[in-house]
């Protein structure tokens, strides 16, 4: 019974503690439930406390007055340095255009030049522009730029010349427009146009000139402050020099192009269009044949020449106001009345500056007072015709000789021409002298050493004694009396001798390939005073590399280029970048 008592009291008191132990646990969870509460009530009142700080910051930063101007700043200073750099890169490819297109921007390496025009030609080009009574000169290439140096010029050059010439960057049909278009750079007053000679509009062109216009040709039209104009015509063979692909073995029958004689066929025609100059020409009827020198009347006038006949008696008054008299083809001797007259003509009172231009013919009889004074002026004559014994230099036959160039300044401008002079019937010429006084002698033309002296009138085949002499014979001789004056100036006074009249007759000015005329138009500018002696090299074109062929100048440039130039522009972009890279 006891025991049962004690259990029944365990058990009260276990129940006891069970239900303070609940009891306690309730608390415990309600206190743990209640912490967590303000825990949560806490995180809430930061959180809102935090948000509502950084709201207020924002706006505090909004509206804040110094720090918005400084963010201001550094924005708008980015978008300026941008709109800047923008700006100058489009300035910059403007202005590179403008020149390149008004000034040689380009380094030619080649050996020759290739590519570029040659000093003297620059300087030729800048003394031009400074011609005041010139208004403007266009250099029209009768062709489009994309066909010239495409295949359409190709394609002409093949089935009107034979010539075999590659489509590259480096043909010589490339060289001529790269060539051209450095004109411009040089003297303002010269524009440079392609036209189409296939449009209908290009007969506006056409016009201008009297000679057929040809696909590919360069026009040269001058204008001058009076808006009077002159023309020259260049054609493919006044451009390039072309040379036979055929070999020993076999024969083609094409040829390729050997060089480019640009510079010397434009620039003359530059010179002869644009000279400033008029010179009068006097052509003497009486006792003579005027009509010889027909032909040559159109080229007197485009090269600025004011001729007329001097028709009548032969007086110092009707011949004293030309610079030029112009003696062809006698059909009687002068008087020595008339040869006193002459040589008045030429003293012109102490002054000089005149000049006689005599064309012989081997159909003329006698002449021996004539004759006399051609002595006087180192001009020898012998009766008969040049007869040339090669085969191999003659044109035709016998008596149409070839004739070379002497060496001498004179005609040092077309050494480099490949065309041929030629012409019949030349009277036997010989220089009495080479200096004597203040005269002097210069041979421009002569024959081959393997000619002889033929009766006149010979046209066939002749026989020659074993001890006949051969020899050369001058066909053209320009003998100048040349004084200074008092005040170091020099002027002079000249004969000039043709062997023949033939020379100049319109029957060789058919062919391209004869430059006839072109000498004799240099032979009298060259006596009436005119300096129209342009010389420059030929071109060759080719890919040539920078070792070599680069001058000590372009090896310095490329040098300090790419050695100096460049490394200091890259290092001083970096530390600009870097720079507004830290002040952000």
């Amino acid at each position: 019974m006891k025991k049962n008592n004690d259990e029944l009291k365990n058990n009260a008191s276990l129940a006891n503690e069970n239900s303070v132990t609940e009891k306690e646990a309730k608390i415990e969870e309600k206190d743990i439930a209640k912490s967590s509460e303000e825990k949560e009530v806490k995180d809430s009142k930061e959180k809102t406390q935090k948000e509502k700080k950084a709201k207020r910051l924002k706006k505090e930063k909004e509206f804040n007055p110094e720090k918005n101007a400084n963010a201001f700043k550094r924005g708008s200073f980015s978008i300026a340095f941008i709109a800047i750099f923008c700006a100058v890169l489009v300035l910059a490819n403007i202005l590179a255009a403008l020149i390149a297109n008004k000034y040689s921007t380009t380094i030619d390496v080649t050996a020759d030049r290739s590519s570029k025009l040659s000093a003297e030609n620059i300087d030729y080009l800048k003394k031009l522009n400074k011609q005041t009574d010139i208004k403007k000169i266009e250099v029209i290439v009768c062709a489009t730029k994309a066909s010239y140096t495409g295949s359409e010029m190709i394609n002409y050059a093949y089935n009107n010349y034979q010539v075999q010439e590659s489509n590259t960057p480096y043909s010589y049909f490339n060289q001529t427009v790269r060539l051209i278009e450095e004109y411009p750079k040089y003297a303002n007053k010269i524009s440079v146009s392609y036209r189409d000679s296939q449009d209908p509009s290009f007969s506006d062109i056409a016009s201008t000139v009297s000679s057929d216009i040809s696909y590919g040709d360069i026009l040269v039209l001058c204008t001058k402050e009076d808006n009077s104009t002159k023309t020259d015509l260049l054609t493919f063979k006044d451009i390039y020099s072309m040379q036979s692909s055929s070999t020993s073995s076999s024969y083609t029958g094409y040829y390729t192009i050997a060089y480019s004689n640009l510079e010397n066929a434009l620039s003359g025609s530059l010179n002869k269009v644009a000279m400033s100059i008029t010179k009068k020409a006097g052509i003497i009827t009486q006792n003579c044949d005027s009509d010889s020198v027909a032909y040559l009347q159109d080229y007197l006038k485009n090269y600025d020449y004011d001729y007329s006949t001097v028709d009548g008696n032969f007086t110092l008054d009707a011949i004293k106001q030309y610079d030029v008299l112009i003696i062809s083809k006698l059909k009687n001797d002068f008087s020595s009345n008339s040869l006193k007259i002459l040589d008045n003509y030429l003293e012109n009172g102490g002054n000089l500056g005149k000049s006689v231009v005599y064309f012989a013919s081997q159909s003329s009889p006698e002449t021996p007072n004539f004759n006399m004074f051609l002595e006087d002026w180192g001009i020898g004559t012998e009766n008969g015709v040049v007869y040339e014994s090669s085969s191999y230099n003659t044109y035709g036959n016998a008596v149409t000789p070839m004739q070379t160039l002497s060496e001498n300044d004179i005609v040092s401008s077309l050494s480099a021409s490949t065309k041929f002079y030629l012409s019949t019937g030349n009277v036997p010429f010989k220089t009495l002298y080479t200096t004597s006084g203040d005269r002097s002698t210069n041979i421009l033309l002569q024959s081959s050493s393997t000619c002889l002296v033929a009766p006149k009138g010979t046209t066939q085949k002749t026989t020659f004694p074993s001890s006949a002499t051969q020899s050369s014979f001058p066909t053209i001789i320009l003998t100048k009396d040349t004084r200074t004056t008092d005040d170091n100036k020099e002027i002079s006074s000249s004969v000039l001798a043709f062997a023949t009249s033939d020379f100049v007759s319109e029957d060789w000015g058919s062919y391209s390939s004869v430059g006839n005329m072109e000498l004799a138009m240099l032979s009298i500018n060259s006596a009436s005073g005119r300096n129209t002696s342009l010389t420059f090299n030929p071109k060759i074109t080719g890919i040539t590399g920078i070792t070599n062929p680069a001058s000590d100048a372009v090896k310095v440039f490329v040098r300090v280029l790419f050695v100096v130039v460049v490394p200091i522009l890259l290092i001083a972009g970096g530390v600009i970048v870097w720079t507004i890279r830290k002040r952000r």
